[in-house]
């Protein structure tokens, strides 16, 4: 009875130790079945890092050249040699906040080489503004313009406080060839610009001001003609108002006479 006893107990543990025996297995078995879905979950996430990484140097890229202050190519403004001017403000473009150095990309010349330049400060510390533009001689000869930022004008010279005396462009800088020769003007900011035949040329106008100025290339001759226009007719404008002074002024002696 005994025997019987003790054999049941010794089968007993036999079972319950190859039933730990089987759980302990089971539980380093599922380990093993569950390794495929980490590593599937380890290449995504390496993928989505990569992908990440991917986006970041993207961003990055698209943010380096504004930061870098490097501008895109503009398009090159035809000069017609019969036209008598030609407006430059609407059609440049405006740069601000770039420091004492601005880097651009130069238009395409005829052979669609975009090259850079840099222009630096005339006065460093003052970042100032800058008013880029580009002009092409599409013809076989020379052309000679002014480049005219008039003074004494409303145009963006402020309503209640105008800047009518102050200087409107400090200096202009072309991708090549020699700086546009200033010209002595009492009324204007005036510059010399030639053009060679098939040449096309960026320039950079440095702004005295944060406010754009009127710029214009005008033909000299059509310039000058208009200059003494402006000035006949100043000149008619000031003899009728003489002329009614002196009229309003004779009839208040007479009636004071008369009084």
């Amino acid at each position: 009875m005994h025997s019987w006893k003790r054999t049941r107990a010794a089968r007993g543990e036999r079972r319950v130790i190859v039933a730990t025996h089987g759980s302990a297995s089971a539980r380093s078995a599922a380990p093993r079945r569950s390794a495929p879905r980490r590593s599937a979950f380890r290449q995504w996430c390496r993928a989505g890092a990569l992908a990440g990484a991917h986006a970041l140097l993207l961003a990055l890229w698209l943010l380096l050249p504004p930061l870098a202050g490097i501008a895109d190519a503009i398009e090159a403004i035809p000069v017609d040699p019969d036209a008598p001017k030609v407006e430059v403000t609407t059609k440049g473009e405006l740069y601000e906040g770039r420091g004492d150095r601005l880097q651009i990309e130069t238009a395409p010349g005829p052979d669609g080489y975009v090259g850079r330049m840099a222009v630096p400060a005339s006065t460093p510390g003052t970042d100032p503004s800058w008013l880029v533009f580009a002009l092409s001689n599409p013809t076989d000869e020379r052309i000679v313009r002014w480049l005219v930022a008039p003074r004494y004008t409303l145009a963006n010279s402020g309503v209640f406080r105008p800047e009518l005396d102050a200087p409107r462009i400090t200096a202009v800088t072309p991708s090549l060839g020699f700086r546009p020769e200033l010209l002595q003007s009492d009324r204007a900011d005036m510059f010399r610009v030639t053009l060679e035949p098939g040449q096309t040329v960026t320039y950079a106008a440095e702004l005295a001001s944060s406010k754009v100025p009127q710029l214009t290339l005008w033909t000299p001759k059509f310039y000058q003609a208009k200059q003494q226009d402006s000035m006949l007719f100043k000149g008619v404008l000031l003899g009728i108002t003489g002329l009614l002074a002196i009229f309003l002024t004779a009839i208040f002696a007479a009636n004071h006479r008369a009084i």
